[in-house]
Parts: C-alpha cells; sequence; structure tokens
C-alpha cells in the first residue's frame, strides 16, 4: 500500500484519516442494503390464449411493494428483502392469483402466472326517483331555457329560409 502524506494547516494525517473513514463508512451503508435486496420478475398471461395482460396489479402481501404489468404483460420488483413472500396478482375480469416466491440474497426470480377469465353476475338495479324539473327534451324545457335567457335563440323571421 503507498501512503501519501498530505501536507496541510490542520495535519495531513488527520484529513487524510478522515477522508479514508467517511469513504467505508460510505461504502458500507450502501453494501449492506444492496447485499441483501432481491428482484421479483415475470411475464402475466391470459389462461386461455396464452396472450399477456396489461394493467394487471402485482402486490406483495403484507408489504406496501407494488407495481403494474406494461403492455407486453411485464413486471418488475425490485429492491426486496430475502425470504418467502406471498405475491398476489389481480386484474378486473379474472380471478387473482397468489403465488408463494422464496427470494434469496442478491436473487432474481421468476413468477410467470396464468390468470383465468371470471365474470360475476351483478343484481339488477332500479332506478325509481323522478325529475322534479323538464329533462331538458321536449318544448317544456326549450321554453323554461328561453325564458332563463340560456342560449341565443333567433327570432321567427331569422328562419325563412327553411320555408323555401
Amino acid at each position: 500500500m503507498i501512503r501519501r502524506r498530505v501536507v496541510t494547516p490542520t495535519g495531513g494525517r488527520r484529513v487524510e484519516f478522515r477522508l479514508l473513514a467517511t469513504l467505508g463508512v460510505t461504502l458500507h451503508l450502501i453494501a449492506i442494503p444492496l447485499s441483501a435486496q432481491s428482484v421479483l420478475a415475470g411475464r402475466v398471461r391470459e389462461d386461455s390464449t396464452g396472450r399477456p395482460l396489461a394493467g394487471v396489479e402485482v402486490v406483495i402481501v403484507g408489504s406496501d411493494r407494488r407495481t403494474l404489468t406494461d403492455a407486453s404483460g411485464r413486471y418488475v420488483l425490485n429492491i426486496l428483502p430475502d425470504g418467502r413472500r406471498q405475491v398476489l396478482f389481480r386484474s378486473v375480469g379474472f380471478r387473482p392469483v397468489q403465488e408463494w416466491v422464496v427470494l434469496g440474497r442478491a436473487d432474481t426470480v421468476w413468477a410467470n402466472p396464468m390468470l383465468v377469465a371470471h365474470t360475476v353476475q351483478l343484481d339488477p338495479i332500479a332506478v325509481t326517483a323522478k325529475p322534479d324539473a323538464p329533462s331538458g327534451l321536449g318544448l317544456e324545457a326549450f321554453e323554461e331555457r328561453r325564458k332563463l335567457g340560456f342560449g341565443k335563440f333567433p327570432a321567427p323571421c331569422r328562419w325563412s329560409w327553411m320555408a323555401r
């Protein structure tokens, strides 16, 4: 190791030690999180056709980590802690799928689920209220808007071209 002496008014060894200590602490703080992080990636497809599904929500259950699939059905969730995790894949019109993955230290795990189409029959809704005022259709609504001054209504003489 080559030592270089820095000549400064405060003493070169003190400045050199502070610089090395700061550099060492910084590298240590960066290396710890990077070494314990995993990546979860994959592609979500429809079960019956095999086509990629866009807009599927991918959630790590029990955490705030989530993402959406892109137009080709691909997703990537990075900076994940290692361990056994449950992943939920869900989208409107499909049954949700849950898969368990084991994330190793600085590992990339691939999960490629197939979603099954699922429709839900909803009960019909009946609206029974009546409007208080004209709904905007017919002569009554026209007269009401004209009385209130909404819009521009030409005088009958301007419509003479239609009589031809």
